[in-house]
């Protein structure tokens, strides 16, 4: 599909590159790569490599991560329910992913009649995302207390 979709998107005049493979965990994304890792022909229309994060995850990962740097490609992880610090903390870490999705963040901002209010999920990933600013890359950062996951982020130059 992609080896016909992408030369349509480019004949009628668009730039989009496709997300693969999409799938329910990295095991299953893993697989799909696989399949397809040496079809140069597939992967000049990708842009981006996505994983959900359901079931088996790792090692795949990290093996989604290393394959998206060989290929130049960014790394997502884009549907879970149910998530917190310790799951951005991991696709970050081992997924090397440069988008992550709040799953249902709508879901997070309760609308009223005149206003609205940001439920609990919002003020726990605030603490991260509020502070790391577009275009910043995440940096190797180590803390001498092992219960202490630490992450840092640099953006021209400036942690």
């Amino acid at each position: 599909m992609i080896k016909t979709l992408g030369p349509a998107l480019i004949a009628k005049g668009f730039r989009t590159k496709i997300q693969f493979p999409e799938c329910v965990n990295a095991k299953q994304s893993w697989n799909y790569v696989s399949q397809v890792r040496n079809d140069e022909e597939v992967w000049k229309y990708v842009g981006l490599v996505s994983y959900h994060l359901y079931g088996s995850n790792d090692p795949y990962r990290s093996y989604l991560r290393d394959f998206g740097r060989l290929k130049n490609l960014p790394t997502g992880q884009t549907e879970y329910m149910g998530l917190k610090m310790n799951h951005l903390y991991d696709d970050l870490v081992k997924g090397g992913v440069s988008y992550w999705e709040i799953y249902g963040t709508g879901s997070q901002i309760q609308w009223g009649y005149n206003r609205f209010r940001r439920k609990s999920l919002y003020w726990k990933f605030r603490q991260v995302l509020n502070y790391v600013r577009p275009g910043a890359f995440r940096v190797e950062a180590t803390s001498s207390d092992p219960s202490l996951k630490a992450l840092a982020f640099e953006k021209d130059g400036m942690a």
